[in-house]
């Protein structure tokens, strides 16, 4: 077993070697570090390639979206990969993620898994999963760090009981980490592979089947601080959340927090 590695984590860098993908990824196993979309960021600033995954047992300043704190004790898949796709499919490599997170968990175990958009997977209400993507660019280069955070073995803080859930409290057991891993990558790569060649429209016809926002009442958080309820009915081309507001009127929401109204 490598050292430091968890034993539902053995073979880790064997079983990710072995995958028949086409990003050739590479994992960084770390016991405990701030944030893995830090360490990913400091690594690409300094040449790393694409499909470097950078993966966590413990983030002691790990961040969600609008830089909210992301709660990641021992137990979870905290992890960000490294990724370098046009920058106009960047929004939907996110969305092409929190997919592959809920195709894996119907995968292995049979879970229903959906998307609350922009970046939450959610059973039932409770959030299972959560997808931050951040693109920067280094000289002429441009680069997605996409960071992934599944509640998998680890303990919740009390006061998220309600909102959140983890794989071993659906499952009634604890969960091997290593076989979910490698079903998330391997769903995300035939996404991304589609992506980056321009096939769009199998992706958007999965998020559109799998997105538990579509067709229900939302408000959104706009950016300037306003707020716009309506009706999502639809996801565009490009990811947007497409909203019919009280009006009739279509507005493209591209860049918001989403609430559903019960």
């Amino acid at each position: 077993m490598e050292e430091g590695v968890p034993p539902d984590l053995s073979g880790l860098h064997d079983e990710i070697s072995r995958l028949r993908t086409h990003v050739a990824y590479r994992a960084i196993y770390l016991p405990s570090t701030s944030s893995t979309q830090d360490v990913a960021r400091q690594l690409a600033e300094h040449g790393e390639r694409e499909g470097t995954l950078v993966l966590a047992e413990r983030m002691y300043a790990g961040r969600g979206r609008f830089n909210r704190s992301w709660v990641a004790p021992p137990g979870g898949i905290w992890l960000t990969l490294l990724l370098q796709p046009p920058l106009e499919i960047a929004h939907l490599t996110g969305l092409a993620a929190a997919l592959s997170v809920t195709k894996a968990l119907g995968r292995l175990w049979g879970i229903e898994a959906w998307i609350k958009w922009p970046n939450d997977v959610v059973v039932g209400e409770r959030k299972v999963c959560g997808v931050l993507g951040e693109a920067f660019s280094a000289g002429e280069a441009h680069y997605l760090l996409l960071g992934v955070g599944i509640n998998v073995n680890n303990d919740l803080p009390r006061e998220l009981s309600t909102a959140a859930v983890t794989l071993r409290e659906l499952l009634g057991h604890p969960v091997p980490r290593l076989p979910l891993l490698t079903a998330f990558l391997t769903c995300f790569d035939e996404r991304y592979a589609a992506l980056t060649r321009g096939d769009r429209a199998p992706v958007i016809r999965e998020l559109r089947s799998k997105t538990s926002t579509l067709n229900r009442r939302v408000r959104a958080l706009l950016p300037s601080g306003s707020t716009l309820e309506g009706t999502a009915k639809d996801i565009a081309d490009d990811g947007s959340l497409v909203l019919e507001s009280a009006s009739g009127r279509l507005v493209v929401i591209r860049a918001s927090e989403i609430v559903h109204v019960r």
